[in-house]
């Protein structure tokens, strides 16, 4: 009976800290979604050229997909080298529409 009590009393506080553990990540998180992170600008004499592809493999089922069937998608990005002297606009690194859905919700 004691050895049962002492179990119960160990998962207790096992649950209890898992509690307040998850809560203070996800104060942690709400909190630092609040600050807007700028990456720094990039430096060097290379020029750099971005690509941003949305690849979907309609053949094959994503094993960690929300519902089954679900095709299996890849967003990438690619940097790779410019032109030498090919001159271009500047872009942030990240693009626009990631940036509006990263954006803190009091900015959107």
């Amino acid at each position: 009976m004691k050895r049962g009590r002492r179990y119960a009393v160990f998962a207790a506080r096992v649950a209890i800290l898992g509690a307040v553990g998850l809560g203070a990540l996800l104060a942690a998180l709400w909190i630092e979604r609040r600050f807007e992170i700028t990456p720094p600008a990039p430096t060097g004499p290379f020029a750099v050229t971005r690509a941003i592809y949305d690849w979907t493999d309609d053949s094959t089922s994503a094993p960690l997909a929300a519902f089954l069937g679900w095709p299996r998608e890849f967003l990438v990005w690619i940097w790779y080298p410019s032109a030498a002297g090919k001159s271009g606009v500047a872009d942030d690194n990240v693009p626009a529409q990631m940036r509006a859905a990263a954006a803190p919700a009091s900015l959107q």
